[in-house]
């Protein structure tokens, strides 16, 4: 996984992003270019406390995660009697890593709390990231590694759907999802904006598929993203801007929105394709209003309006504008829709 450079940029709207990228909100993994880049730099910040979420219940069939509690006052991290013996003897995995962790831990559990082991692994890791560490949950045994290094593919284990749900959210994963209405090489620079500090995603072109390197909780913020963009239909979208100008806000979503006219292939449950669709997608500015309109595509709409509400943010409104006509370009039997908004 390469680590992404810093770009210095002088747009205010680029500061913003930036500034939100520091702040964790999203660990935003992005350059405002047509080329997105693939992670952030600089120190490791921790996995937004919004992404904590409860454990989620164990797949119909498989055992509920079993629950401990624990507390540690000055327990050494490596070494006999360390965090990471009692980790392994508390998994039932071996642990192994040339990279001892020198210090002492010192958490304490509020009175009855419980922790699954994936639980458990977060608290670690949100421990451990400031150290520059990060705990690896592999197959056959459990390892830490510099998190400020390139982190190799083998760290990352390959999880299914299921696995993903019991995964902690900071526990790095590989993932892989099949892409079914929209283009996967198009869509990465979009989904690496809800990568993490660790994303690294890769196109499988003739599958149609994303190869998702990253941390549980970014992986399953991406499928997100990926589930709102393809389950909408054509729609109507107009936006506001409050605190950035429209103008600049359409430059930014443009290059993640790919190609504005495309044609779509529907294939039936054996990949053979049952359909061909052409959409062209249109984004229009209103600068009287500093307002952005999308009209087309409802998986490029779903996208922007997710891409428009991260950046258009700030502590001073922007001065609104008279109100005056404006141009639309729209389809044939949406103009009236258009003009009743």
């Amino acid at each position: 996984m390469n680590r992404p450079r810093r770009r210095e940029t002088g747009s205010v709207l680029r500061r913003k992003i930036v500034g939100l990228a520091v702040f964790g909100l999203l660990a935003l993994a992005l350059t405002v270019t047509a080329q997105p880049p693939a992670g952030n730099e600089g120190k490791v910040p921790p996995m937004p406390q919004a992404d904590l979420q409860p454990a989620q219940k164990a797949p119909a069939g498989e055992p509920e995660e079993r629950k401990i509690s624990f507390n540690f006052a000055k327990k050494p991290w490596s070494g006999p009697g360390g965090v990471f013996e009692w980790l392994s003897n508390q998994t039932g995995i071996p642990f192994q890593s040339a990279y001892p962790v020198a210090g002492v831990f010192d958490f304490i559990s509020p009175q009855g709390k419980l922790y699954t082991i994936s639980e458990v692994f977060d608290v670690l890791n949100e421990a451990l990231l400031p150290k520059g560490y990060l705990v690896f949950r592999l197959p056959n045994s459990i390892t830490v590694y510099p998190a400020d290094e390139n982190i190799p593919k083998h760290l990352f284990p390959a999880v299914t759907k299921e696995q993903l749900e019991r995964r902690g959210r900071t526990e790095p994963v590989e993932f892989v999802v099949h892409l079914q209405k929209i283009n996967a090489d198009e869509f990465r620079p979009a989904a690496q904006i809800f990568s993490g500090p660790f994303g690294d995603i890769r196109v499988l072109q003739q599958a149609n598929q994303l190869v998702i390197r990253d941390q549980a909780g970014y992986v399953k913020r991406i499928l997100k993203a990926i589930e709102d963009v393809e389950r909408f239909e054509d729609a109507i979208f107009q936006y506001k801007c409050k605190y950035v100008r429209a103008s600049e806000a359409k430059n930014f979503i443009l290059p993640y929105l790919g190609d504005l006219k495309q044609t779509y292939k529907f294939r039936d449950a054996k990949g053979t394709v049952i359909k061909e669709e052409v959409r062209t997608t249109t984004v229009d500015v209103n600068e009287a209003q500093n307002s952005i309109i999308i009209i087309g595509d409802a998986g490029k709409i779903a996208l922007a309006k997710r891409l428009l509400e991260r950046i258009d943010t700030g502590t001073e409104l922007l001065p609104s504008g008279p109100a005056g006509p404006a141009n639309y370009t729209v389809y044939n039997g949406t103009a009236e829709k258009v003009a009743a908004r």
